[in-house]
C-alpha cells in the first residue's frame, strides 16, 4: 500500500499530534486502541508497526496538567513544611472532579508504571501511598517526562544506591543533565522537581532505600517498544545518543519493519 492510499483510509480517524515525536511531520492517526494484560493500553498508528503504549485521552490529559500546575505551586508554597504539603497535595488530587476520578485503574497503566505503583503499595504506609497513582497519572499522561524516567532507569545501580541513596542520585542526576537539553522550556519545573527528589532522599533516607531494594529497574526501563517512540524527540539524548543519531536508527527500523510514515 502507498503513502497516498493510507491517508486515503486513514485521515477520517482521530489524528493525534506528535505522536511519533517532537520533529515536524510526526502527527499520526489513530488505527485502533486495546487493553492488553501484559502492556496496559497500546495506541496502534495507521502505518506503524510498534503499538504505543499508552492512551491519548484528552480529557484526562487536561485534568492531569491543571493538577501538575496545582501541585508545583503548592510545592513552592509548603516546601518548608512537608506533612502540611503531602496532606494538601492529597486533597488536590482527591478534589471533585479531579484527577481522582479520572484516575486509571492499574492494569490500564504501562508497565513501567505498574511497577512504581507496586513497589509503592508495599513500601509507602496510608494515605500517602495513593499519591503513587497520581504521579502515576502525571508521567502516564506526560510521556516526555514518562521516558525520561525511563531512561534514566537503565543507569541505576541498585548495589550503589542501598549503600548511598544520596550519591548515586546526584550521580543519576547528573547523567540526566548531561542528557537532558538546558533550553527546554520545562526547564524551571524540571529543576524544582530535581530539588525536590534530592530534598526526599536526605530526609526519607530509609524509605528511599526500602523504595530502592523493592524495585526491580528492568521493569521500569525502555524496552523496545518503548525506544521507537524515543527516536524522534529532540529535547533529549536518549540513552546518550543524540538525535542526528537516532534519526539515522529509526530511519533504518521504519525501512525494516517497512513502517509508512504519512508525513502529516
Amino acid at each position: 500500500m502507498t503513502k497516498e492510499q493510507l491517508l486515503l483510509i486513514a485521515r477520517d480517524s482521530k489524528l493525534v499530534y506528535g505522536a511519533l515525536g517532537d520533529q515536524e511531520k510526526c502527527n499520526a492517526y489513530e488505527e485502533s486502541l486495546t487493553l492488553d494484560g501484559e502492556h496496559g493500553y497500546l495506541t496502534k498508528y495507521f502505518g506503524i508497526k510498534t503499538p504505543y503504549k499508552g492512551w491519548i485521552e484528552p480529557g484526562r490529559i487536561d485534568r492531569t496538567h491543571i493538577t501538575k500546575r496545582a501541585f508545583l505551586e503548592a510545592s513552592r508554597a509548603l516546601w518548608w513544611r512537608p506533612k502540611r504539603l503531602v496532606r494538601v497535595l492529597i486533597s488536590i488530587y482527591k478534589v471533585e472532579g479531579g484527577i481522582w476520578e479520572w484516575r486509571l485503574g492499574d492494569n490500564e497503566f504501562c508497565p513501567a508504571l505498574r511497577e512504581l505503583i507496586r513497589v509503592s503499595d508495599k513500601v509507602i504506609k496510608g494515605e500517602t501511598a495513593e499519591l503513587s497513582r497520581c504521579l502515576a497519572m502525571f508521567l502516564y499522561f506526560s510521556p516526555t517526562y514518562r521516558m525520561w524516567l525511563q531512561d534514566i532507569a537503565g543507569e541505576i545501580n541498585k548495589e550503589s544506591f542501598l549503600k548511598s541513596p544520596l550519591k548515586e542520585t546526584i550521580r543519576l542526576i547528573r547523567i540526566f543533565l548531561k542528557r537532558w537539553k538546558s533550553g527546554n522550556p520545562e526547564r524551571l519545573k524540571v529543576k524544582t522537581m530535581l530539588w525536590a527528589l534530592l530534598i526526599v532522599i536526605i530526609l526519607k533516607r530509609k524509605l528511599a532505600k526500602e523504595f530502592a531494594a523493592e524495585l526491580n529497574p528492568d521493569r521500569v526501563k525502555l524496552d523496545d517498544m518503548d525506544w521507537y517512540y524515543c527516536l524522534r524527540r529532540g529535547n533529549y539524548d536518549f540513552k546518550g545518543l543524540t538525535l542526528e543519531e537516532r534519526l539515522k536508527l529509526v530511519e533504518k527500523r521504519d525501512k525494516e519493519e517497512e513502517n509508512i510514515i504519512l508525513g502529516i
